[in-house]
């Protein structure tokens, strides 16, 4: 079994996603604590924990769509590669790209006091699936073909300025 840069991308994107989504589910009031020190004083209303809970299965289910969407985990027995799998890793790229941004933005100037160093490892790890994801949509080796429209049955001869005993038995 080979792995394709966008199977990886897209494991390591669910992955995280879902990181993030089952601590929000079973623990919404840990979400607030690792804001800062200040934030372990304030309590959470019940308002906060359902939306907790709400980005915590809006989570999930962007880490099961990006897997089934790319294709890496297949929902027909064909095996054919989804029309929809470089658009939605274009959308989590930039999604991830997004959050890296605010949380850079957010590390410079913790809200609840704090160094901010949560922030900071929360954007690498955003940008860091974010490049992977731009990366592997830029450099795509999906099924190892450079050229899909290419004639693989002849092979590839040289022409001029260079003799080339292929290209003269060819003619």
């Amino acid at each position: 079994m080979s792995f394709f840069p966008k199977d990886i991308f897209s494991v390591a994107a669910a992955g995280y996603l879902t990181m993030l989504a089952v601590p929000q589910l079973a623990f919404p009031e840990m979400a607030l604590g690792t804001w800062g020190p200040d934030a372990r004083s304030e309590s959470q209303s019940a308002t906060e924990e359902v939306l907790a809970r709400t980005v915590g299965v809006c989570q999930l289910t962007l880490a099961l769509i990006l897997l089934v969407s790319t294709g890496t985990l297949p929902v027909t027995k064909d095996g054919r590669k989804p029309a929809t799998q470089k658009p939605v890793m274009v959308i989590a790229s930039i999604y991830f790209a997004i959050q890296a941004a605010f949380a850079m933005t957010t590390a410079s100037n913790p809200p609840l006091g704090g160094k901010g160093h949560q922030f900071t490892a929360t954007a690498l790890i955003n940008g860091g699936i974010a490049m992977f994801g731009f990366a592997s949509l830029l450099f795509n080796t999906d099924q190892h073909k450079l050229n899909e429209n290419a004639d693989r049955s002849k092979p590839s001869v040289g022409g001029y300025p260079f003799k080339s005993v292929e290209s003269e038995k060819s003619k």
